[in-house]
Order: C-alpha cells, then sequence, then structure tokens
C-alpha cells in the first residue's frame, strides 16, 4: 500500500513539472501564431460594377520580401433596402517589400440582389507565410464606401 501510494505521488510529481515546463512553450507558440501587424489593409472606395452585379475592392499589402500571402476570403456585406447583399473573392500574391495594391472582384449573389453606392463592410481572412512556410494567420474588417 506504502509503495503504491509512493509511486502516485511519484507521478503527480512528474505530470505536473511536465505541465508546468510546457506552459511557457505553449505562451510562445501564441506569440510566433499571432496575427502580423497591419500587413493588409482594405481600402475605400470600392467602385460598382455592372450596376452592382459585382464590386471591384482594393487591398493594400505589406510584407516582407519573399512572403506569400493567400486572402481566402474578402468577405463584403451591404443591407441594401429590406435585404442584406453579401459576396467574397479570393486572391493570392507575392510580397516585395514594398506596399502592393491588390484588386479584388466580388460578385453579388443574384437574385435580384445588388451592390448598391453607399456604405458596406468589408472584411478580409488571409494567410501570411515566409519562404520557410512559417505563416500567420491575419483577419482585419473595415466599413467603406461603394461608389459608382
Amino acid at each position: 500500500m506504502r509503495h503504491r501510494i509512493v509511486t502516485l505521488i511519484s507521478l503527480a510529481l512528474v505530470v505536473g513539472g511536465s505541465v508546468g515546463a510546457a506552459i511557457p512553450a505553449m505562451a510562445a507558440v501564441g506569440k510566433s501564431s499571432s496575427p502580423p501587424s497591419g500587413p493588409i489593409t482594405i481600402q475605400s472606395p470600392g467602385t460598382l460594377l455592372a450596376h452592382g452585379a459585382a464590386a471591384a475592392v482594393s487591398v493594400k499589402a505589406t510584407c516582407p520580401s519573399g512572403d506569400s500571402v493567400f486572402l481566402y476570403n474578402l468577405q463584403l456585406t451591404q443591407k441594401s433596402g429590406p435585404t442584406v447583399v453579401s459576396g467574397n473573392g479570393s486572391a493570392s500574391f507575392a510580397c516585395t517589400g514594398a506596399p502592393l495594391t491588390v484588386p479584388i472582384t466580388i460578385v453579388a449573389p443574384g437574385g435580384g440582389r445588388a451592390f448598391t453606392v453607399g456604405s458596406a463592410f468589408a472584411q478580409a481572412t488571409f494567410n501570411e507565410c515566409s519562404p520557410f512556410f512559417d505563416c500567420t494567420f491575419g483577419n482585419v474588417g473595415e466599413t467603406i464606401q461603394l461608389k459608382k
């Protein structure tokens, strides 16, 4: 019985020590996985295309030369009369170290719903990866204006 208690206490100390050692490592992983500080900004105004059947929205990207960005969802949402119109676009590009402006076309969902002149909410979700596949995730949202 005494041997069993000593074994359980030893096991608890080993597990506790392992968890205690892992906590700082987990904090370090969280720091390296944090979103990049401002590599993507959504530009306003956007431009209506084909009488609102689509909209052209540009993002400005500033990231280190050699990195690549995959903007896998730029969602544009706008209240238009009694309905909400929402569409998505995507893009990927190589970073040059200098600011880049990347145009993205977002198609309205159809069914008689179209984007109109006025404010809309644009939200971009992206990954930025170094040449060594050290990737960070980011998400940015802005209220923008749509014009003709």
